[in-house]
């Protein structure tokens, strides 16, 4: 894959954790999750009119086992006939957006392959799994001049918001968990932070064994959150990755892992 061009340096990456330490949600796990959350997103096709140029358009889709997306269109739409012409395509897909937020703060994942149609024998199952996610298409699926067609993905590019992204192997990609943290990552830090900021100081401080001036809890995961945390005195600046005694599967449970974290804290 093309290598990442370098960003200018940020805060220095001191980690220490609380607990049992458990791996971050990988590139490939945020990019499944992405992609699993959302039914819709821009798809990217080669032009027949003007001959070779990107040609966008947007898709519903649904996804296969192995996360490769299925989408059900029509002969007459542009991006089938482009399809017809060259299979190289790509769709992506973005988080929600945030109300004020910066939109390039948002994640987003572009699945690049060839796309093509279903097998003939597969298209009635493929356009209902289609269908659970998307239930419009029940509606104008039957019409002659739509079938499902599969974008099989060769790679995978995920950005998870400034300062984060990487190319993701189409092979993980298929094999990674979708996370049932990652979606809700925005609110749960913004909760932390306005209401419980004290938490986050305490945590760091424990877990840098040093005095700092403010926490802000930066990401969360199914294994653990981060926290961007600033050093007394120099103003120097710390990552804390704080790991979950398990993994979370659900808010409730970052709830009551996050207040672990910080009953163990207190007596030290």
């Amino acid at each position: 894959m093309p290598a990442d061009h370098q960003y200018p340096s940020g805060p220095p990456r001191i980690s220490r954790v609380i607990g049992r330490e458990l791996p971050r949600a990988s590139a490939a796990d945020a990019a499944r999750t992405l992609v699993d959350g959302a039914t819709a997103g821009a798809l990217s096709t080669v032009a027949l009119e003007p001959v070779g140029y990107p040609f966008g358009s947007v898709v519903s889709y649904g996804l296969d086992e192995r996360g490769a997306p299925l989408f059900v269109i029509s002969a007459l739409a542009e991006h089938t006939r482009n399809l017809g012409g060259d299979t190289r395509a790509s769709l992506l897909v973005t988080e929600p957006d945030v109300p004020d937020a910066d939109p390039l703060a948002r994640g987003r994942v572009t699945l690049i392959g060839d796309a093509a149609p279903v097998p003939d024998a597969e298209q009635q199952a493929a356009i209902a799994l289609v269908a659970t996610r998307v239930p419009a298409v029940a509606g104008y699926a039957g019409y002659g001049d739509f079938r499902c067609f599969r974008l099989a993905v060769r790679a995978i590019r995920w950005v998870g918001g400034f300062g984060e992204m990487d190319w993701v192997d189409a092979d993980a990609y298929a094999a990674a968990d979708v996370d049932p943290v990652l979606p809700h990552r925005h609110g749960i830090a913004t909760h932390m932070n306005d209401d419980h900021a004290d938490s986050g100081l305490l945590l760091c401080e424990q877990a840098l064994g040093a005095p700092v001036t403010s926490a802000t809890m930066r990401h969360v995961d199914r294994y653990g959150c981060e926290y961007v945390a600033t050093l007394h005195g120099d103003d120097g600046l710390a990552i804390v990755r704080l790991g979950f005694s398990e993994p979370a599967r659900s808010n409730e449970d970052v709830r009551r892992l996050v207040v672990e974290l910080v009953h163990a804290a207190r007596p030290r």
